[in-house]
């Protein structure tokens, strides 16, 4: 039987995993005769322009049953994840988003569940700031429809892209 310490440090561990796992999509197995690691370092080499992209890398996985499955990228750092986000940003480069973790893709979906529902009752202009959906009224948050989870700094790390508004 475990202790809630050791659950505790699994959680972190876990969740530490998450903030520095990054998704590429669009990468066929094999292409070009690459082994996925190769992949990586080609797209972060010469789409990205970083120099040494293996100093980037600490785990490549595949996952899913898709035709083109993703694969699961776990960076060295959150520092260097988010340079590599932000970088991919830079250059119009799509198919490299974070991954989220199965509490935070709940949310997700009920914040997108609840998203439609507000706009079929007929507000305009409803954003997801993760947690939240907020109501925007000429260019500028008016007021919070929803909140997905009460303690949102404690469930949601910030790399949902998204800031958190507090009106």
């Amino acid at each position: 039987m475990t202790s809630n310490g050791e659950q505790d440090n699994a959680r972190e561990l876990e969740d530490d995993r998450v903030r520095r796992s990054l998704i590429f999509h669009g990468l066929t197995e094999g292409l070009h005769g690459m082994t996925d690691g190769q992949l990586i370092e080609w797209v972060l080499e010469e789409g990205l322009r970083l120099q040494e992209p293996s100093q980037y890398i600490e785990e490549i996985n595949r996952f899913g049953k898709h035709r083109v499955r993703p694969i699961r990228v776990r960076v060295q750092t959150a520092d260097k994840r988010e340079y590599i986000l932000s970088t991919a940003k830079t250059f119009s480069v799509h198919d490299i988003v974070p991954f989220h973790g199965r509490r935070e893709e709940e949310i997700r979906q009920e914040l997108i569940s609840m998203r439609k529902k507000f706009i079929r009752e007929g507000y305009e202009n409803v954003i997801i700031e993760s947690p939240k959906l907020v109501h925007v009224v000429n260019g500028k948050p008016n007021e919070v429809l929803y909140n997905a989870v009460g303690d949102c700094d404690s469930v949601m790390s910030t790399d949902s892209r998204s800031v958190i508004v507090t009106l």
